[in-house]
């Protein structure tokens, strides 16, 4: 039977920024920082590194270069596949040259054009795991309730 560690300071600090990079790297369009954040024997949404880089830059290449938009970033811990794991929902809203490109009707300012959710496992300072999360719990939610008991 296997213990599990209450993770140090640091293996925290760490994952938090590697996590944040990952999020920063999909808004910066920044493939050769997802290469980098990514361990070459992972699985990243059922796909081996390569597959992944490719179906992240066709997803990138096809949002427009440029353009004004506001990007909500949701952070929570997986509830379902790996309990406990960061998750990210990463939300772009009013990226109008977007809506422009796809001829999508404006019909309200807060309308979503783009929504990535993910989570992560980190391990050995990489990203060794990336999936859909099916239920999650938002960190804000979860400090409130914290906060209560």
């Amino acid at each position: 039977m296997m213990l599990l560690q209450k993770p140090s300071e640091i293996e925290i600090d760490n994952n938090k920024d590697i996590y944040e990079s990952f999020c920063m790297a999909i808004i910066g369009r920044d493939l050769n920082l997802i290469n980098e954040l990514l361990s070459d024997k992972g699985r990243f949404l059922n796909r081996s590194k390569m597959e992944f880089l490719g179906y992240m830059n066709s997803l990138i290449s096809s949002l427009p270069k440029v353009g004004v938009c506001d990007f909500d970033i949701l952070k929570g811990i997986c509830l379902d596949q790996v309990p406990g794991s960061l998750s990210c929902e990463i939300v772009a809203k009013n990226w109008y040259p977007l809506r422009e490109k796809m001829n999508i009707q404006i019909e309200s300012k807060k309308t979503i054009d783009f929504r990535f959710c993910f989570s992560l496992v980190i391990e050995e300072d990489l990203i060794t795991h990336l999936f859909t999360p099916k239920t999650t719990i938002k960190l804000e939610d979860l400090q409130k309730c914290l906060e209560l008991n």
